[in-house]
């Protein structure tokens, strides 16, 4: 997979392949091909209209200054999932319900990393919280936008109370555009189209001088896992 193509000022793009290894250092998976933000550069203009929609909506997650990796199945991406919980060092994360995951077994595994899932209560939020895990319902490619819909055990709070979201999205929910989205559910899933938040990228404000900061009223990072079923 190529960077970002655009004729705007992004982060530049840095592609590595890491071996998934275990909380205790141990070889489980496959590489995979993480994208990592760091300084501006310029990129040129490229044909887009052989580009995928996957591809698509990297190239615009990352525009938006997301990070991201894919795994070629829900096992790869669960133990990518440990990893990257480990490396940050969490041991409590706000979460959706593990049966709302688009992965199974999460859970367990996560029990037996010593990971524990906390699910939102507005009365109940401790600060020490932060970080946000959930699945994504959609995403959209023209505006490299993740869709979630709220429900019993699907709050939005891990998606906008803590400092750093990650969020879990199968390749196959990958819409074209926000249109295709909506004729698609408004004809299986009407009631639900309605409420949809969508959210591209960290959350960032610019100040009177037009400086970017970041994690003023949402996540300062969100890192996306995709795997493909």
């Amino acid at each position: 997979m190529g960077c970002c193509e655009s004729a705007r000022d992004v982060g530049r793009l840095t592609f590595e392949k890491k071996d998934c290894l275990d909380p205790f250092g141990r070889e489980i998976g496959v590489g995979a091909q993480t994208c990592i933000v760091t300084e501006s550069i310029h990129f040129q203009n490229k044909n887009k209209m052989t580009s995928s929609p996957i591809n698509t909506f990297i190239e615009n997650w990352e525009r938006w200054g997301g990070s991201w990796e894919r795994w070629e199945n829900p096992i790869t991406a669960r133990l990518a999932l440990l990893r990257y919980l480990y490396e940050q060092k969490r041991s409590q994360v706000l979460a959706w319900c593990a049966e709302a995951m688009p992965i199974s077994g999460l859970a367990e595994a996560l029990q037996d990393a010593g990971i524990e899932l906390r699910h939102p209560h507005r009365r109940n939020l401790s600060p020490e919280l932060a970080m946000g895990l959930t699945g994504t319902d959609a995403a959209l490619a023209a505006s490299g936008s993740l869709v979630l819909i709220p429900a019993p055990g699907r709050s939005w709070l891990p998606a906008l109370i803590p400092i750093h979201h990650v969020a879990l999205l199968p390749t196959h929910r990958i819409y074209a555009d926000l249109r295709s989205w909506r004729q698609d559910w408004l004809r299986t899933r009407p009631q639900d189209a309605a409420r949809a938040l969508i959210i591209s990228g960290p959350s960032f404000s610019d100040d009177i001088e037009l400086h970017k900061h970041y994690g003023m009223f949402g996540p300062r990072q969100v890192h996306l896992i995709l795997f493909d079923e």
